[in-house]
C-alpha cells in the first residue's frame, strides 16, 4: 500500500479548544487556502463539518504532542473534502446506540484521510452500539494505522468508492471487524483482526464482510486473523451480492468456522496464496476457501 499522505504547506495555526478548532478550519479553508492545525493536548468533544466550509486546498489536523493527543468524544464530517485527521484519540464517554459513528465521513465527501487514530466507545465491557468507523455515500477515504475497539462494529463502508483501509488493528467488538456494501475500488490490505469479541446471542459476525449490494474492484491482502477467545468467527466473507474483479492474497485466517474464505457469486475473482486454518476441536471439522460455491 503506497500512502500519497494529504500534506499542506500553508500556515499553521495551533488551537487549544473545540471554537478555536472550528475558527481555524473555517479560515483555512475558505480564506487562506489550506494549512495545517495544530491541536493541543485536551478535550474537544463532539466535532463536526459540513460542506458549506469544504477546501478546495488541504486541511491537515494533528495533534500537537501525539505522545498525548487530543481527545474528542465522536468527529462527523458531511460533505467536506480535503482533510486529513491524524493521531488523535476518540474516546466516547459512552456505548452508542445501534448505528451511532464515532467516526462518520458521509455525504458526499471526498478526498479524506484518517491516520494513526485511535477510536473506541466507553470501556466497561459492553459491545452492543457503535461504529467505529462509518463512511457512506463518500469517496477516496484512506483510514491508516489506527486503533479501534471497544465498539460494536469496528469499519462500516457503504455505498462508496476509493476506499483504503489499511495498517489497522481491531480489537473488543461485539460483531463485525469490516463490513463493506456496495463498494467498487476497494484496498483493504495489511489489518489486524479482533482477538477478542463478544456477540449477542445468534449473532452472524465476520472479520471481513461483504454482503447487501453489489460491489467491483477489490483488493483484499496481507489481513490477518488469530482468535482468542471466540473461534466461531468467519475470515472472508462475501455473500448476498456479485462480486466483479476481486483479488484475495496473501491473508492469514484462523478459525473454528468452515468460512475461512468465501465468496458465493462473483466474476473475475482470485483467491491465492493464502493461508486457511481450522481450529481442531471447535466449530467445523475444516476450513476451506470456497468461490462460487467450489
Amino acid at each position: 500500500m503506497t500512502l500519497v499522505p494529504i500534506t499542506s504547506d500553508g500556515p499553521k495555526i495551533l488551537v487549544s479548544n473545540s471554537n478555536e478548532l472550528f475558527d481555524a478550519y473555517l479560515e483555512l479553508s475558505t480564506q487562506i487556502g489550506g494549512g495545517t492545525i495544530l491541536l493541543e493536548s485536551g478535550y474537544y468533544g463532539s466535532h463536526s463539518l459540513y460542506g458549506s466550509f469544504g477546501s478546495d486546498e488541504p486541511v491537515v489536523m494533528v495533534s500537537a504532542d501525539p505522545d498525548n493527543p487530543a481527545e474528542f468524544e465522536s468527529i462527523s464530517l458531511h460533505n467536506v473534502s480535503n482533510v486529513r485527521i491524524e493521531d488523535v484519540h476518540v474516546d466516547s464517554t459512552s456505548n452508542g446506540s445501534s448505528g451511532s459513528s464515532l467516526i462518520e465521513i458521509a455525504s458526499g465527501s471526498t478526498n479524506i484521510q484518517i491516520v494513526g487514530v485511535e477510536v473506541n466507545g466507553k470501556i466497561d465491557g459492553i459491545y452492543d452500539g457503535h461504529y467505529g468507523v462509518h463512511i457512506s455515500n463518500a469517496s477516496n477515504v484512506g483510514v491508516y494505522d489506527s486503533f479501534i475497539h471497544d465498539v460494536k462494529n469496528g469499519i462500516v463502508v457503504e455505498s462508496s468508492e476509493g476506499i483504503q483501509i489499511a495498517g489497522n488493528s481491531l480489537e473488543w467488538l461485539g460483531n463485525d471487524g469490516m463490513k463493506f456494501s456496495g463498494v467498487s475500488d476497494v484496498l483493504i490490505e495489511d489489518n489486524f483482526g479482533p482477538r477478542f469479541v463478544y456477540p449477542e446471542d445468534g449473532a452472524h459476525l465476520d472479520f471481513i464482510q461483504f454482503q447487501g449490494a453489489d460491489s467491483d474492484d477489490i483488493v483484499i491482502a496481507g489481513n490477518v486473523l488469530l482468535p482468542e477467545n471466540w473461534t466461531n468467527l468467519p475470515g472472508i466473507f462475501m455473500d448476498d451480492a456479485h462480486y466483479t474483479n476481486v483479488l484475495i492474497e496473501q491473508n492469514i485466517i484462523v478459525t473454528g468456522m468452515l468460512r475461512g474464505i468465501s465468496v458465493s457469486s462473483g466474476t473475475n475473482i482470485f483467491a491465492r496464496e493464502n493461508t486457511v486454518l481450522d481450529l481442531d476441536g471447535y466449530g467445523s471439522k475444516a476450513t476451506s476457501i470456497l468461490v462460487d460455491g467450489e
